[in-house]
């Protein structure tokens, strides 16, 4: 059995018929709107409810109330710029303010490109996600992260620039994790064969891999 306040009922009927009234004298704004379905929200509607008494979709109602639920959803609607579904498409990214600030200036510019820009946002924060998350694993082993590849720095090696004592290339996965040792080559860097890391130098035991300069192109005599 379930006790229904008639007070309750009659907000909420209040709401819908002033809400009717005012979408057939003069058409709404997305935030009237979505103001309109908070409260019913309040007065306990479901979004089923709301949509069947308001003669909205389901999942109109559904994005409206995320909107509501959000200050900066609400912010994004109240000025009348945005619509409804790209004020709610910019929540997943309230907590990036220049990936915001940018999408919002695409939805203004080029509305049409704006899905394009959302997923090409997606992408890009699934990939510094998997990125930080490889970065932080590699951190816990004692690796040093950086930023950028270090071309012209002599204190680094490519680890496909190293080679077993015999002259044969190494593979990444035998010679990751090992010791760093002093440089052979004329430079003297002291390397590790972790790709783009490096290490306090220490003596390894056993035969420890050389870094080698990359062989020479050939040219074929001049005729």
């Amino acid at each position: 059995m379930v006790i229904v306040d008639a007070n309750d009922e009659d907000t909420a009927s209040r709401i819908i018929e002033q809400l009717v009234e005012n979408e057939h004298r003069d058409a709404l704004r997305d935030h009237e709107r979505v103001e309109a379905w908070k409260q019913l929200e309040i007065e306990g509607l479901s979004v089923a409810q709301i949509a069947k008494r308001t003669g909205t979709t389901r999942d109109t109602i559904k994005t409206g109330l995320a909107v509501a639920a959000s200050v900066t959803g609400t912010e994004l609607v109240a000025d009348g710029t945005l619509t409804l579904d790209q004020a709610a498409t910019l929540i997943e990214f309230e907590s990036d303010p220049e990936v915001m600030e940018s999408l919002t200036q695409t939805a203004l510019d080029h509305p049409d490109y704006f899905p394009v820009a959302v997923e090409r946002a997606r992408r890009e924060a699934k990939a510094n996600a998997t990125r930080a998350a490889v970065a932080e694993a590699e951190a816990a082993k004692g690796h040093t992260i950086l930023e950028d590849r270090p071309y012209t720095d002599p204190a680094y090696v490519n680890l496909h620039h190293l080679r077993t004592p015999e002259g044969s290339r190494s593979p990444p996965r035998t010679s990751t994790g090992k010791p760093a040792w002093p440089c052979t080559s004329p430079c003297g860097a002291k390397t590790t064969p972790t790709c783009r890391t490096s290490s306090p130098t220490t003596k390894p035991t056993g035969t420890p891999l050389r870094p080698t300069t990359p062989p020479r192109p050939r040219h074929s005599p001049a005729r």
